[in-house]
């Protein structure tokens, strides 16, 4: 029998975050906190109610549009990213057997949108222009998320694979590598483990992803793409990773952690650096409230790390500066049991969108 990985989105990292955290059970991962009190800010927010619940977003900084992707991998659609507008909506017509959402990557220079369809195996390519999905491209077990390299026309798939107690039945992650001019993959990456994120830092040409690992609870990969063949390195890690986000002008990368003891609910985050001389991490920031997803911004030296958390039935986006201290924590939509979230920062400005399945609205913070 060929086993599936019907997850989506946050849902997938939710999971895996609970596995990881040593739960015999299954414990909520958004549980009761204390509240942080709000703090003063100098920003603006304003939502549009979308017509199904969120998943994965993506921005194409040309054309000044946000993508979002449905919870059940269906439908993608398209917004002003300076307005919130509705321009359209995209049926994914090769979504046939398809139940839930994997990642989306934008081509910026051909305004094509690439959607990751676990349930299938492949690769959906979405002419945004035209509000039509035009073509399907191979990938491995189970992708769930995407980079993509608009210089050298290259998309990166990490491929989650296939967890089991049973050896001889596990399929481990990998990273496929497509080049999207030709529709072909041109290598694949194994890994010693279960990818559920991934960042990619296309001036270094380096890959970054983390998940569960078969020789601890997690692990997180740095891969040397420009190397023939690839260079991989793993660092173990007792904290699962549920988002990773890079700051542009450095390239450094940034976790976003689970905290939780052995058989407990996840109820805080850490934020940490890591050091790609050192191979070690460099914990900056710990925060109330169950892991979502990070997004780091850089405006004119000025670095901002968001973290969208959940905390009781509520999502909450934090954001700190380059030092780890909190600039503010304000609402960020309402968070139900299995619902998920995401959140995106725009390229060289000051607003940060969020995702929220639990209230079906995304919302754009000007800070």
């Amino acid at each position: 029998m060929r086993h599936r990985a019907y997850l989506s989105g946050l849902l997938v990292t939710l999971l895996l975050l609970v596995a990881c955290a040593g739960s015999e059970g299954r414990p909520s991962v958004i549980t009761q906190s204390t509240p942080t009190p709000e703090l003063p800010r100098e920003s603006r927010s304003t939502s549009h109610r979308l017509p199904f619940a969120p998943s994965r977003l993506a921005l194409d900084s040309q054309r000044a549009l946000l993508l979002i992707l449905s919870k059940d991998g269906r439908d993608l659609a398209v917004l002003d990213a300076k307005t919130l507008d509705a321009l359209g909506e995209v049926h994914l017509s090769a979504s046939e057997g398809v139940r839930s959402a994997g990642g989306v990557a934008v081509d910026e220079r051909s305004g094509r949108a690439f959607v990751a369809q676990p349930d299938a195996d492949r690769v959906t390519v979405v002419d945004v222009p035209l509000r039509a999905s035009i073509s399907t491209l191979r990938a491995g077990r189970s992708p769930i998320a995407l980079a993509f390299d608009s210089t050298r026309q290259i998309l990166y798939v990490a491929n989650l694979g296939f967890q089991s107690a049973r050896v001889a039945e596990a399929i481990p992650g990998s990273v496929s590598v497509l080049d999207v001019g030709s529709g072909t993959m041109t290598r694949t990456i194994e890994l010693d483990g279960h990818p559920s994120v991934l960042a990619l830092d296309v001036e270094r040409q380096r890959l970054y992803l983390a998940g569960p690992s078969r020789e601890g609870p997690c692990a997180f990969f740095s891969v040397e793409t420009s190397d023939s063949p690839p260079r991989t390195t793993t660092t173990r890690l007792t904290d699962c990773v549920a988002a990773i986000s890079l700051e542009r002008a450095g390239g450094i990368p940034y976790l976003l952690q689970a905290l939780a003891a052995a058989g407990q609910p996840i109820t805080r985050a850490r934020v940490a650096t890591f050091d790609q001389s050192t191979y070690l991490l460099r914990p900056l920031a710990e925060i109330d409230g169950a892991p979502v997803d990070l997004a780091v911004t850089t405006i004119a030296h000025d670095v901002r790390i968001n973290v969208l958390v959940a905390r009781s039935n509520h999502a909450r986006l934090v954001t700190l500066d380059a030092q780890g201290k909190q600039v503010s924590d304000v609402p960020a939509g309402s968070v139900v049991a299995g619902s998920i979230g995401a959140l995106i920062a725009a390229r060289d400005t000051a607003r940060v969108f969020a995702a929220s399945s639990g209230s079906n609205e995304v919302l754009a913070f000007d800070q």
